[in-house]
């Protein structure tokens, strides 16, 4: 009895301790201990409570707890135990500065895995466990052919490892075999969160939905659809939760968390403060009231909440959040630091990545971006996209022999795997150009001058030849690039972009008038048009393509919005408001044969707003483009944008704070004009701090904001801040 009750009373201790998480104090853990120690005793054969012993000194006397489990394998040699050991050590190599010792660990880790497959060849634990190892001692290969014959735990492994793509090609396949598999359907959620693909995160939230789900598959999914920005699926999904589980707590944090979306901060602070009373170990909880903070522009308190939720459980969404707080602040070296270890977690999201290497340029700390994409390109070899930043890296820097090493790494990843991607190659190109090597350049180029890159071969020849003096040939070859590049706007752009900068604008000019009335010469001379602002003569070119074709067309939608595209520029450059009719007038011609698409009601929505023009309209073009897609920020940034037009300043508000949170969601950068729309719609609120803090955040995060825009908002801070200081 006192044998089965010491046992009992240390299993509580330690329920309890894991429990407290952070809040954990010493005589706690002590008081944990010293239960152990006696149970043990009075169970001296019971390799479990060692196991939970070895586990629990491990952080204060890490040799001890190593021999402690090298001897429970010894005694008791089952899979378990070999798996924990070689966990162990793997943990302690991870934080061992030695080299010699470190290898040592990972030695021993690698016999306890290898240890635990010979017990039972076949158990998945043991399996996933040394193909984790392989993983993290730069061995992939061999863990992936220890896991081909077993997808489950294959697709297992690669998200585990951050590898998404290839997550998802496996799971896509087991989808297919087994539409109705819920375990597959939330490795694909995962996977669509890591590669931040909302449209198929939404897929698959919405199939899981579907399913007969219990009580606590429906709280992941309130979860989802609410981090994901889905407000109106979580919502319906949450009411109906409260309606069969009217007891359960954790939909007080759920109400929180829609009040937040839909701009009630005050009211969402006030529900979860309600929740921490009852639960302050629930993480979320912690990282809720965080962001909370954050829009409330109370950023400390943010930070010390954030850093509480990520105490309790790491995540890296919280990361992000506190990165992006810290940015905000000013702090950039802890924005990156934060970013700098959550990228390192093995299931960090892309996004993660992406962030860094923006707040990396942002601070001009090119060393660091170099031993980024070094890092990047080890972890990810088989994809050419870190090869492909890291080459555009080196070409901004001029260092065009680093340019043309990543660049060919990338291009040979593409040949490959067969896919010949049309940019990597002209970036390729280009740096072998800009590095002096023509006759390679040539060389690549010259078995790609039949097919679908021909215009990119010829173009670049003609570039290597131009660079060596040759510059009839160079001209002859550019006409080449134009006749295989038809009327495809991208190969138009690249070529016509190529000539100015060797041959010139002539040359281009000539090649449209050896068949001036063909289409790809006739969008060639609008685009020249473009270049030298000569507006009318552009949309004389366009109009005779559009009376050429018929509005059913499927070339017409293009043409059509090049001319409104053309008039808004047109507009900018003079403020002649005949250019904005003419471009508003455009504009509903298009939606009359795209009346649903979203982009366009949104383009006129903005282009209406902007010009005091039609502003009942202008809201109800911007409603339906958020209806046609609400968790898009853009489309939800012009509704405010037009709320605030027609004087509905704290509806404005709330969309405002929601497009925020939407790209939170997306793990992506606040564009500047969006924090700019917040201080306009805060300053006629009245709150002048709030517009102050507003405007500032747009002037901190804008590298690519215009000068004019950039001189009116300074000009809004330094007359708020006298008001401000007036008023005091």
């Amino acid at each position: 009895l006192n044998r089965l009750y010491a046992k009992n009373h240390a299993s509580l201790l330690f329920n309890r301790n894991t429990a407290l998480g952070s809040q954990l104090t010493s005589e706690q853990q002590n008081e944990l201990i010293q239960a152990i120690t006696m149970a043990m005793y009075l169970n001296p054969n019971d390799w479990q409570l060692q196991s939970v012993y070895a586990e629990v000194i491990s952080s204060y006397s890490p040799d001890r707890a190593l021999a402690l489990r090298q001897q429970i394998l010894q005694q008791y040699p089952n899979v378990t135990n070999a798996i924990m050991l070689g966990n162990m050590a793997l943990r302690l190599a991870e934080r061992e500065d030695n080299l010699v010792k470190k290898s040592g660990l990972v030695e021993l880790a690698g016999n306890a895995f290898t240890q635990a497959l010979k017990l039972d060849p076949n158990n998945e634990n043991a399996k996933s466990a040394y193909a984790d190892y392989l993983s993290r001692t730069q061995q992939g290969e061999k863990a992936e052919a220890l896991l081909r014959d077993d997808t489950h735990l294959l697709w297992r492994f690669y998200l585990q490892n951050g590898q998404f793509e290839k997550a998802q090609e496996v799971l896509l396949q087991l989808h297919q075999d087994d539409p109705d598999n819920a375990v597959v359907l939330r490795g694909l959620v995962r996977v669509a969160e890591g590669l931040g693909d909302r449209h198929r995160l939404k897929q698959y939230l919405d199939l899981l939905a579907a399913k007969d789900n219990d009580k606590n598959e429906q709280l992941w999914l309130i979860q989802k659809y609410l981090d994901g920005g889905y407000v109106e699926e979580g919502s319906k999904l949450l009411a109906s939760v409260k309606e069969r589980y009217p007891e359960e707590k954790l939909t007080l944090l759920m109400d929180a968390w829609l009040m937040m979306t839909n701009g009630q901060l005050r009211e969402a602070l006030n529900l979860t403060n309600r929740y921490l009373e009852i639960d302050s170990n629930n993480a979320g909880a912690w990282r809720l009231r965080g962001r909370i903070y954050r829009l409330l522009n109370e950023p400390h308190h943010a930070v010390d909440d954030l850093q509480r939720s990520k105490s309790l459980s790491a995540n890296p969404a919280v990361s992000i959040e506190l990165a992006t707080v810290f940015s905000e602040m000013g702090q950039m070296d802890a924005a990156i630091g934060e970013l700098v270890n959550a990228s390192q977690q093995p299931q960090a999201p892309m996004q993660i990545r992406l962030l860094l290497e923006l707040f990396y340029q942002r601070s001009n700390r090119l060393s660091d971006l170099e031993r980024f994409y070094t890092r990047m390109l080890e972890r990810y070899p088989d994809s050419p996209f870190w090869s492909i930043r890291a080459g555009q890296f080196y070409l901004s820097k001029k260092d065009t022999a680093q340019a043309v090493k990543y660049f060919r790494q990338a291009w040979e990843i593409h040949r490959q795997q067969d896919t010949n991607d049309p940019i990597t190659f002209n970036l390729y190109l280009e740096a072998l150009n800009q590095n002096k090597q023509y006759a390679e350049a040539i060389n690549t180029a010259t078995p790609w001058t039949d097919g679908p890159l021909a215009p990119v071969a010829y173009a670049q020849m003609a570039q290597a030849h131009f660079y060596q003096g040759q510059n009839e040939r160079a001209e002859s070859l550019f006409f080449l690039a134009l006749d295989k590049g038809g009327e495809s706007d991208w190969f138009q752009d690249t070529v016509l972009s190529m000539m100015l900068n060797t041959v010139g604008l002539n040359s281009a000019i000539q090649w449209t008038q050896k068949n001036p009335d063909a289409l790809p010469s006739r969008l060639l001379s609008y685009r020249i048009a473009l270049i030298n602002e000569q507006f009318n003569r552009g949309m004389e070119l366009i109009d005779r393509c559009l009376a050429d074709i018929s509005p059913n067309s499927p070339n017409w939608g293009n043409l059509a919005l090049k001319k409104a595209n053309l008039l808004v520029q047109a507009y900018m450059k003079t403020a002649d408001t005949q250019y904005r009719n003419q471009a508003i007038a455009m504009f509903e011609q298009i939606l009359e044969q795209y009346p649903d698409n979203p982009s366009l009601l949104n383009n006129l929505a903005y282009l209406l707003a902007s010009n005091d023009q039609q502003l009942e309209q202008a809201i109800n073009y911007a409603r339906r483009a958020h209806q046609r897609d609400p968790g898009n920020p853009i489309y939800l940034d012009t509704y405010a944008f037009a709320q605030y037009k027609n004087g509905n300043f704290e509806q404005a508000r709330q969309n405002l704070l929601r497009a925020l949170q939407l790209y939170d969601a997306q793990r992506a950068q606040v564009p500047w004009d969006v924090y700019n729309h917040l201080g306009m719609v805060y300053e006629s609120l009245g709150q002048i701090a709030e517009a102050i803090d507003s405007y500032h955040k747009a002037l901190q995060v804008a590298a690519d904001i215009p000068e004019k825009e950039r001189k009116a908002i300074e000009e809004r801070v330094s007359t708020l801040q006298q008001q401000a200081n007036t008023s005091l």
